[in-house]
């Protein structure tokens, strides 16, 4: 009888914990969407601090890959505004925290689209390593989509990749948004979250700017308006569309 006991006091433990550890992550993910909509990206360092401490005290991958997939914004962030060094230092956090969770999941599609990402953001640091950087960040991406061909963030990064390099080297801006449609295509397929989700908006205003960035307007808006009837609280985009 005491060991029965015992027992179902481990599990109620074990339970507790994981309910704490769901509700954790959800608190998180509800801190940076605020971030986002808001535009307020200085806070969103604070929080990818706190995740960090976590996931170094967890054995839970999901936790460890939402604190990669906020280092990945970020990064990406600090790049457009000039912060190189403060890029720089989050890029090599978020790489450690990759190789771990590679170590751990090494057929998980969604780790290699990210790895492609951050050495496309080793090339944005160093454009003279692109050369070397950019073979690197095709293959990692290839990989995630040979892994799992419906992987959104995959197809989302091949997008990039296509986009941004130059046609000398075989870029395409026109196949780049191909893979951003595909890409969203998929993630609206296979995603029950679309509401609530920084990642999914992410992915549609870089759309928006790859279709104004090839003159193509009239996509430009109706994707705008696509999103604020996911989210019509994102004021900045309202102004755009208006």
């Amino acid at each position: 009888m005491r060991d029965a006991m015992k027992r179902i006091s481990i599990l109620l433990i074990l339970l507790i914990l994981s309910v704490w550890q769901v509700s954790a992550q959800t608190d998180y993910d509800a801190e940076l969407y605020g971030l986002y909509l808001s535009g307020r990206m200085k806070g969103w360092e604070s929080v990818m601090l706190r995740m960090e401490t976590q996931a170094a005290q967890s054995a839970d991958m999901k936790l460890l890959f939402d604190l990669l997939l906020a280092e990945y914004g970020y990064i990406g962030y600090c790049l457009s505004q000039d912060l190189t060094d403060k890029a720089s230092v989050w890029l090599e956090k978020a790489e450690n925290h990759l190789d771990k969770l590679l170590s751990k999941e090494p057929s998980w599609s969604r780790p290699y689209a990210l790895k492609g990402a951050f050495y496309g953001f080793r090339i944005s640091l160093r454009p003279s390593r692109a050369v070397i950087e950019g073979p690197k960040s095709l293959r990692n991406i290839e990989k995630a989509i040979d892994l799992d061909p419906s992987e959104p963030m995959a197809w989302f990064e091949y997008g990039n990749a296509e986009f941004y390099r130059p046609a000398a080297f075989g870029g395409s801006k026109t196949r780049g948004i191909d893979h951003y449609e595909k890409a969203i295509g998929f993630y609206e397929k296979n995603n029950a979250k679309i509401s609530d989700n920084w990642y999914y908006i992410h992915m549609l205003m870089i759309l928006v700017s790859a279709y104004e960035t090839t003159s193509q307007p009239e996509k430009a808006r109706e994707t705008c308006q696509k999103i604020l009837r996911v989210e019509p609280r994102f004021e900045a985009l309202k102004e755009k569309v208006n």
